[in-house]
């Protein structure tokens, strides 16, 4: 059960990671401004 937990929670961080990733890559694209982790990236992009 232990084993089964710690990779619940390795998952979760590299699912986290990716949110921060994508928000750096959104935050060039948008000149600099931060997205709060978990915000969809979609509405930040300016036409």
């Amino acid at each position: 059960m232990k084993t089964q937990r710690k990779t619940l929670e390795m998952i979760a961080l590299s699912i986290n990671n990716q949110k921060v990733l994508t928000n750096n890559q959104m935050k060039s694209l948008n000149g600099g401004e931060n997205l709060p982790i978990g915000q969809d990236p979609k509405i930040y992009i300016k036409e």
